[in-house]
């Protein structure tokens, strides 16, 4: 028959709660900390010193052993009942960033020019329109050819012609009018009057006003 023999033994809080006292040669073994004490027979336990010395430096790890065989496939289970379908969300997403631009693709070669085509008939040439129109007491400085000048002062209208001031119409005109009612009613031909309520400047033919600069 096998004789087994057991020492006392406790975590090491148990044996500092109880703190017996062994007896003479009597081991007691902490089992959280691997350590023993050997008793005196008059020496508590948390004044007996430990019998046992410091643990040692942890060994190096052993090699890993070979990787098993792999189990066979377990059988599959059966399939889980689906899910009742949700609403869809009729909520649309936000949109996304714009793309980076690409680069712009190489420029084609300039294809040939195309032959000249004939030349169409000239137009007839108009008539030349006056110049400009001045309305002041002194006669404009630098004035360009065509130009028209109202003398306020004397009510006489002038043609730049040339290199001078020529006056048109050969009299003198009547005051400017202030609306298109007031042309004269006894006009002379060549007299030219420039109405103020539609900007025109209008010259009588001996016949009829014509219209010779719009100033709107």
């Amino acid at each position: 028959m096998a004789i087994q023999i057991q020492l006392r033994r406790g975590t090491a809080a148990e044996w500092t709660a109880a703190n017996p006292t062994l007896a003479v040669g009597e081991l007691g073994s902490e089992t959280d900390t691997g350590k023993f004490k050997v008793g005196t027979g008059s020496t508590a336990w948390t004044s007996l010193a430990y019998s046992s010395g410091p643990q040692g430096v942890t060994g190096a790890t052993g090699p890993t052993g070979p990787v098993g065989p792999t189990g066979p496939t377990g059988v599959q289970g059966i399939s889980g009942v689906s899910g009742v379908s949700g609403t869809p969300s009729s909520v649309e997403g936000p949109t996304g960033p714009t793309g980076v631009t690409g680069p712009t693709g190489v420029t084609g070669p300039t294809g040939p020019t195309g032959p000249t085509g004939p030349q169409g008939i000239s137009g007839v040439i108009g008539a030349t329109g006056p110049g400009s129109f001045t309305v002041q007491a002194t006669a404009p400085t630098s004035p360009a050819a065509n130009a028209l000048w109202y003398d306020s002062s004397t009510g006489i209208t002038y043609i730049y012609y040339g290199s001078a001031w020529v006056q048109v119409g050969g009299g003198i005109m009547s005051p400017l009018p202030t609306t298109s009612t007031n042309l004269p009613v006894a006009p002379w031909a060549g007299q030219m009057v420039f109405e103020t309520n539609t900007n025109l400047l209008k010259i009588y033919n001996g016949t009829s006003w014509k219209t010779v600069l719009d100033a709107t």
